[in-house]
């Protein structure tokens, strides 16, 4: 069961958009609390906002986006809590990948096509403070050059978390191109985690897979957390993929959170109108239409 402790505590999030007419705000006053060991869910229609509060969470928003009130508290277990929408880049760089990492949408994209993926790994774990003798040595150090030991170590290692999302150890030789667009997903999660976060913010992790392997990237999640005890937050607005996969749900609708709830609870006795909208637009499999 999850632990009631907040991972990350989201108060008055305000999040507006610039443009020649006046600011549009996309995010608007929203509090929303992932606790720790959980999966939590947002649900919600394209445009309704999710994807902008997780980049404003982990400081990747852009003009002509930007936060214009509220605090997301990052509660690390042996560490201060931090709130995230005030650290500079040098702050947020510490925390990303070895304390808060994350999906984003449209991630199978997101792989350098020109370098191996045992490169791409290394890259990643050497520039935020792996080393050989500890996964996540705290430094947040620019290592470019691993010596020969860390090599071995590192290859080692990396086939490990290949097998962990279910991939063959070749494919570290692979380059991305070569790769299913299921596999880079599995990819890109397995490298997510390589530092072993306390957070996994996931950004439409199922998009553009069909149904069987989004059925594998769902199962994936679900291990990681047993496994890893990674919590996560999973924005996607497939409320199948919200029944498969996580412990709550909150559902969004115009930048603002309107329902919060179990699983069981939002599915079975939605209280928004919202809510009852997205989960009738699931097909029933069991109803039979005629074509004409």
């Amino acid at each position: 069961m999850p632990e009631s402790e907040a991972v990350l505590d989201i108060r008055d999030l305000i999040v507006r958009y610039r443009t020649v007419t006046g600011d549009v705000t996309a995010v608007d006053g929203v509090n929303l609390q992932v606790k720790r060991g959980e999966i939590l869910g947002v649900a919600g229609q394209s445009g309704c906002g999710k994807s902008t509060m997780a980049t404003a969470v982990l400081g990747l928003l852009r003009p002509p986006g930007f936060v214009a009130g509220g605090a997301a508290t990052f509660n690390r277990r042996d560490a201060a809590p931090v709130d995230v929408l005030d650290e500079n880049d040098a702050g947020l760089r510490r925390l990303r990948w070895r304390d808060l990492a994350y999906l984003p949408q449209g991630s199978m994209n997101s792989l350098n096509p020109i370098m191996r993926i045992r490169d791409q790994f290394a890259d990643v774990m050497l520039q935020h403070g792996w080393s050989s003798n500890d996964e996540a040595n705290g430094s947040g150090g620019i290592r470019r050059r691993p010596n020969r030991h860390e090599r071995e170590v590192l290859r080692e290692h990396v086939a490990q978390l290949l097998a962990e999302v279910g991939l063959d150890a070749s494919v570290a030789e692979m380059y991305p191109h070569e790769l299913s667009g299921g596999m880079k997903q599995r990819v890109i999660i397995a490298m997510a985690v390589a530092l072993r976060p306390e957070l996994l913010i996931a950004d439409e992790p199922t998009t553009a897979l069909d149904v069987m392997i989004q059925r594998v990237v769902i199962q994936n999640l679900a291990d990681l957390r047993d496994r890893l005890g990674v919590t996560m937050l999973v924005i996607t607005h497939d409320m199948g993929v919200h029944a498969q996969l996580v412990d709550r749900v909150a559902v969004m609708n115009a930048g603002q959170i309107v329902e919060v709830g179990s699983v069981e609870q939002v599915f079975k006795r939605p209280a928004d109108p919202y809510t009852k909208e997205l989960i009738n637009s699931i097909p029933d499999l069991t109803v039979r239409e005629e074509a004409f």
